[in-house]
């Protein structure tokens, strides 16, 4: 179960969803339009093994917004400040699609506050897919008095997934992808204009990059392993479009804290051919 708390940050409130455990503290964010409670199943899969904080990124879930379109530099800064306010130690950064960048520019320019960062699924779109993104970026969505205005998000959260996500949790994901209102393409318009190319030159942290079953994001999210060769990339087919839903075991087990290097070395060792 979570706990929910709130931060300063220099346009309001910044609210996120924290989950006990032990260190390093695993920051995860989100996809736009949803919030930090996208991640609840995830976090609650690991239960005490680690702890976990998901913040609504600003102007998203209950998050104040910024007075106008953020670039995804803004949303690292804001970040920064969401982990001085948490006193905390160094995080590991778990970022899913257009929360890669957002945890990349984190990063790149707070180094001291992150020592790892991992992707999955980032959007590293070129060509055609790219300008895609940033025709769907550029729209403003429009909401009226009739019931119409809602098709699109609930068939986006709750009926293309009927097969595989319960209504409850497309209702959740329904409803949170709503709190933006018109700025529920903020984000992504943020994502479309970011070079991140060049945040990866600068980045000097671990990256880890995990490519899902997904065939429209695995090619990009190779690319970001092939643009930073000291990256380590990792191609999971056995896990769809819904990471955080479906396979949470997988993932919980994959994000669940190491052994110390030491007793790593001890039990290697002692099992020779397996990893720890």
């Amino acid at each position: 179960m979570s706990q929910r708390g709130y931060c300063s940050f220099e346009h309001g409130q910044l609210h996120y969803h924290q989950w006990p455990g032990t260190a390093p503290l695993l920051l995860c964010l989100h996809p736009v339009p949803y919030s930090g409670s996208f991640f609840s199943s995830f976090a609650d899969h690991l239960a005490s093994r680690r702890a976990v904080i998901a913040p609504d990124l600003p102007g998203y879930g209950l998050s104040d917004p910024p007075p106008g379109p953020p670039a995804m530099e803004d949303y690292g800064k804001w970040l920064a400040e969401l982990l001085d306010s948490c006193n905390s130690e160094p995080v590991e950064v778990l970022g899913f699609h257009t929360g890669c960048w957002a945890g990349l520019e984190l990063a790149q320019h707070h180094p001291e506050q992150v020592r790892q960062l991992w992707m999955v699924d980032a959007p590293a779109f070129d060509g055609k897919a790219l300008e895609q993104l940033q025709a769907q970026a550029s729209r403003e969505p429009v909401y009226d008095y009739q019931p119409d205005c809602l098709a699109e998000a609930y068939r986006f959260s709750v009926t293309r997934h009927q097969d595989k996500l319960g209504v409850a949790r497309g209702m959740e994901l329904f409803i949170a992808s709503l709190q933006a209102g018109t700025r529920q393409n903020w984000g992504l318009r943020a994502a479309a204009a970011y070079d991140w190319r060049q945040a990866l030159k600068r980045l000097s942290r671990p990256l880890q990059v995990l490519a899902t079953n997904s065939p429209i994001m695995l090619e990009p999210t190779r690319a970001v392993a092939a643009a930073h060769p000291p990256a380590t990339f990792v191609h999971r087919s056995e896990i769809d479009s819904l990471p955080f839903e479906r396979h949470v075991k997988i993932l919980a087990d994959r994000f669940s804290p190491r052994p110390a290097r030491a007793t790593c070395r001890l039990l290697s060792a002692r099992f020779p051919g397996m990893i720890f």
